[in-house]
This record gives structure tokens, sequence and C-alpha cells, in this order.
């Protein structure tokens, strides 16, 4: 699983353009809004990419980073490949267990992962949300931050009200998922799956004919 994210994470970064890149830096600065209390909109000047991390790079170095490492030469994107993968694979096992652990009947297959499965797992990664909330106690969740952020400030803190609590302007964290979900990465992602799938199905079962799977 790590390796199919990995590969697809650097075929769209391959393929994303100067505005997109923006785009990403942008939203990688947390959330924002109109009744944000200025205390807040200060902690945006740094790009954080997990909600546990604080963030060190500026928007200006994130930019310059991913368009290097998109015009980058072959050999420059193995070694990348290889740093990334490490943290990829950290980030799937940690989930892949929580999920195991949670919903036993679903993930606890010698298998591996089915496409969706996997889907989901991407999502996850991607946005950082660890799947851990139903739809009511998110919710809850959210209102408990404006409440406690509040609280510590003594400021009214901005409203979850309109807001998703991951994703792009997230009020939890904010990440560019669409960027991550657009048609070709899905495509790219379920393709490089089916690859994967066919080459096991050919070590062990060197008779038989690869099959999509979906669950």
């Amino acid at each position: 699983m790590a390796e199919i994210l990995t590969q697809t994470a650097l075929e769209r970064i391959s393929r994303s353009t100067d505005q997109e890149i923006d785009y990403a830096a942008e939203t990688l600065r947390g959330f924002d809004a109109a009744d944000l209390p200025e205390s807040f909109r200060r902690g945006r000047d740094k790009i954080k990419l997990r909600a546990s991390i604080a963030g060190s790079a500026t928007p200006e170095d994130f930019k310059a980073q991913v368009k290097s490492l998109r015009n980058a030469d072959s050999a420059s994107k193995e070694i990348f490949r290889g740093a990334a993968k490490v943290a990829i694979g950290n980030e799937v096992t940690r989930r892949v267990s929580s999920l195991n652990d949670a919903i036993p009947e679903k993930f606890a297959s010698s298998n591996g992962l089915t496409p969706i499965q996997a889907v989901l797992i991407t999502y996850s990664v991607a946005s950082d949300d660890q799947l851990m909330d139903s739809a009511s106690n998110l919710q809850k969740r959210l209102r408990s931050i404006q409440i406690g952020f509040t609280r510590i400030t003594g400021k009214t803190y901005a409203s979850p009200d309109g807001h998703f609590a991951y994703g792009p302007n997230g009020y939890v964290f904010s990440t560019p998922i669409d960027l991550v979900f657009d048609d070709q990465t899905v495509n790219l992602l379920l393709d490089h799956i089916e690859e994967r799938s066919a080459r096991q199905s050919k070590r062990y079962f060197p008779w038989s004919s690869p099959l999509r799977f979906w669950a």
C-alpha cells in the first residue's frame, strides 16, 4: 500500500501546475474565516503537513520545494520515493491497525485491502482524518474546539458552522484533499492497485488471470 501511495503521489506532483501548488500551499496554512481572531491568523504563517506537528516551512518555501520535486530528474525523485515510502508506510500501518481494532469484521483480513478500503486509507492519510468519530460526535468535537479556543483566548473563536472538519479549509485540519481525489488521481490509484494485485496473483497462482476486485 505504501508503495502504491508513494508512486501515485509522485505522479500527481509531476503533473501539478503552478496554480495547484499555490492552492495547496494556501490550503495547508490552516483554517481561515472572516471571524477568525487575529492571534490565530498569525499562526497561518507556516505550512502544516500533519495536524499534530507544528509547521516549519513558509508557504514560499513549500512551493519552491514542491516545484523543485516536480521538475526533478529521475535520480532525485528516487531519493524522495525512499523517504516518502517510509513515512507513508508508517501512516498506513497506524490507520489499518486502528480500523482493524475498531471494525475487525471489515479490516481483519489476510488478503490485504480491497480497492475501496485502499481509497479510504488514502483519504485518511492525505487528510489526517483518523476516522474515529461518527458524524454527530464530529460535530460535537467542532463545537468543543470553538468553545475551548474561546475560553483560552477570551475572544470568540470562529464558528464551525458551514465548515467541514477536514479537507480544504478544514476546521480541524486543512488539506488540499480535492487535488488528491480528482478523477485522474483516483484512476491512477486504482490502476496501481489492480497492477499490484495482478502481479501478486501471478506470483502465487501463475495459472490464474488477473481480476479487478471490488468490495
